[in-house]
């Protein structure tokens, strides 16, 4: 009786299809944060000079909502 199953290895990439991307890949999340860290600073001083300096009470988790939404769209 046949295995159907049977454990058969992965194709092996080459490796230099795989050249460089780890390095790529640490510059775009670098990339992400600063451009979500720049979103954040803006609408903190956006909600700062609209609410008279009330929104100090929800800006702190303003970076994990944003950075959230970013990475969601």
């Amino acid at each position: 009786m046949s295995n159907a199953y049977a454990a058969t290895p992965p194709n092996a990439m080459r490796s230099d299809a795989l050249a460089g991307v780890r390095t790529r890949r640490i510059l775009a999340v670098c990339i992400d944060f600063v451009l979500v860290s720049f979103l954040v600073v803006a609408l903190w001083i956006v909600s700062i000079v609209l609410t008279f300096g009330l929104a100090l009470l929800f800006l702190p988790p303003l970076w994990p909502i944003v950075a959230f939404f970013y990475n969601g769209l």
